[in-house]
Parts: structure tokens; C-alpha cells; sequence
């Protein structure tokens, strides 16, 4: 017997005025965002169900108007989470300066906060279910709801699983590690790690949704999916037609010492600077969000040795 969709999922849309340097090729940016919104969108028209999103959903937390406005247009409305590129220093404090609140406003996006339970039955004739929302940097606790509902858990957080993860990712953060803290959760949905994979913390079923608009070279060849969430807690995927997709080649990407975000990365530190602030910490977490490449990353260490 076939099961019920009841949420379409998906993460790290991360929508930019600009396009990255590995997409460059592309004639029209904007046009090949909404290539994938629309597919995001058909499937959502398909099911009648929620689209639910484990943040970054923009690239940056202040774009410019002109992405704002083509967004309010082309995004389809979704339930989601913040993730750190969405919030100003990656705080979360600070959401009401951002991209993210201004389509909360405009009912584009509705804001999942953390510690609340969200209840959802898009039509009479699919199951309630209920969600628990984890916006970046809060912590994951299950609150007791009706236990005849199915427990979702939505978080912005990096987890990984073999072949889905980067050299040195915390072992606490593998996914199989998680058992204790998803306890109680049938389903656990997550952004940050651009690698989708669906796995098991103990009963909980784990899906990392991966990027829904590939950005870099290591991003290429990535099978880009959407997520359906179904009625028992499993996961089917939808796998979206990037045949359109441009990209320069690996050979033609500029080679001059270039760090994306850098300049704006000094500048929060400027505004946000506490005498309490570890800048170690900070430089890794730019690290890992940026991915950037050993090299960089060993050239960004040695500068911080005498901090």
C-alpha cells in the first residue's frame, strides 16, 4: 500500500545576487535559481503538502533589493529554520536584521522557532504530524507531544556519515552517534552539509538534505534531490534536471589567492569584537563554512598564531 507524502523537504537553497565562481558560465543567473524553484515548486502543487526547509536559504543575510524582490516572486512558501548564512555573525539574536525576517514578513517564509512544536495537516486526507524546529546554534531537545503523531525533528547543523563528511568532522556529529539526542524523533532533517544521505541514529531516520542549487566544483557532480517526507517517517527523494546547469571548467577557475566572503567575514568581527571573542574559533567556523581549501586554510592558521 502506498504511503502518504507529507512534507517536501529540502535545505541550502542558498540564493545569491551574483553567481559563484564555478557557475559563472551561466547566461543569467537569476534564471537558473528559478530553473530550480520551479521544480521545488511543482513538486509541492504535486503533493498539496508543506515544503520544509533546514535553512540557508539565502547565500547572504543582507543581499540586495533586486534578490529580495525576485525572491518574494519566485520562492515558494516554506516552513523553515535559519541557518547561519542567513543571520548577521551567525547569530541568531540578530535575525531581525536579516533577508530571512524580511520574508517572514512578507509571508514567503514562516518562521519555525526553536523549542516549539509545529502541528501540520495539509489536507484531511493526509496524517498530522509534528515538528520540533533547531535554528543554527540551538541546541536539539525533544518536548513530548502527542504520541500518535509522528516527531519530526528540523535543525540547521552539520552531521555526516562516511563519504559525507570532511577530514577532521566531529565524530559527536556523526550521524550514527546521535542516537541520545534524537531519542524520541521518528525523523530527524538537517542542512549545513551540502552531501545528501539518509541514514539511522538508532530508530531515528536521519536525512541530510544536501545543497538544492550546487555552487562549487566539488558540488558538480552531486545528485541534487528532494526530499518526501512520508507518513511512517521514511524518506523518498525526487532527483531534480540540472541538465541546464553551466560551469566553468576546473581548469579555467581563477588561481590568484581569493577567499570568498573574507571582507565581509572581517568586518562582522570588526562590529561584533568582545574582549571575550575567540578569534581561533571564529577563523575555523569561516573555514568550514566557506570550505576553504587546505592551503588557504594553513596561510588563515599562521596569521592567527600570534592573536
Amino acid at each position: 500500500m502506498a504511503k502518504d507524502v507529507v512534507a517536501i523537504i529540502c535545505s541550502d537553497i542558498h540564493l545569491s545576487h551574483t553567481p559563484p565562481i564555478a557557475r559563472s558560465a551561466e547566461p543569467d543567473w537569476y534564471e537558473a535559481q528559478g530553473n530550480v524553484l520551479s521544480q521545488l515548486r511543482e513538486i509541492q502543487e504535486e503533493h498539496k503538502v508543506p515544503i520544509l526547509c533546514a535553512g540557508d536559504v539565502f547565500d547572504k543575510y543582507n543581499p540586495p533589493p533586486e534578490l529580495i524582490n525576485w525572491a518574494i516572486d519566485h520562492l515558494p512558501h516554506m516552513w523553515s529554520v535559519a541557518g547561519q548564512h542567513d543571520l548577521p555573525y551567525h547569530n541568531y539574536t540578530q535575525v531581525h536584521r536579516s533577508v530571512y525576517e524580511t520574508m517572514v514578513k512578507a509571508n514567503i517564509i514562516s518562521m519555525a522557532w526553536a523549542w516549539d512544536t509545529y502541528y501540520f495537516s495539509a489536507e484531511s486526507n493526509h496524517p498530522e504530524f509534528s515538528v520540533a524546529a533547531f535554528s543554527w546554534g540551538q541546541d536539539i531537545v525533544y518536548t513530548k507531544s502527542n504520541d500518535d503523531d509522528l516527531q519530526v525533528c528540523i535543525a540547521h547543523k552539520y552531521v555526516w556519515t562516511k563519504g559525507c563528511g570532511y577530514p577532521g568532522a566531529p565524530v559527536g556529529d556523526l550521524a550514527g552517534n546521535m542516537a541520545d539526542q534524537l531519542k524520541g524523533f521518528d525523523t530527524a532533517i538537517f542542512g549545513d552539509n551540502h552531501r545528501a544521505f539518509t541514514t539511522k541514529a538508532g530508530d531515528c531516520v536521519v536525512r541530510n538534505c544536501g545543497c538544492l542549487i550546487p555552487r562549487k566544483q566539488d558540488e558538480r557532480d552531486l545528485l541534487i534531490e528532494v526530499g518526501l517526507l512520508l507518513e511512517d517517517g521514511s524518506i523518498e527523494t525526487v532527483t531534480l534536471d540540472t541538465s541546464k546547469d553551466k560551469w566553468i571548467e576546473p581548469d579555467d577557475m581563477p588561481k590568484e589567492f581569493d577567499v570568498s566572503g573574507m571582507e565581509e567575514f572581517i568586518n562582522e568581527l570588526k562590529d561584533s569584537e568582545t574582549e571575550d571573542m575567540d578569534y581561533k574559533e571564529a577563523v575555523e567556523r569561516f573555514i568550514h563554512d566557506h570550505k576553504v581549501r587546505k592551503p588557504t586554510a594553513n596561510i588563515l592558521f599562521k596569521a592567527l598564531e600570534g592573536v
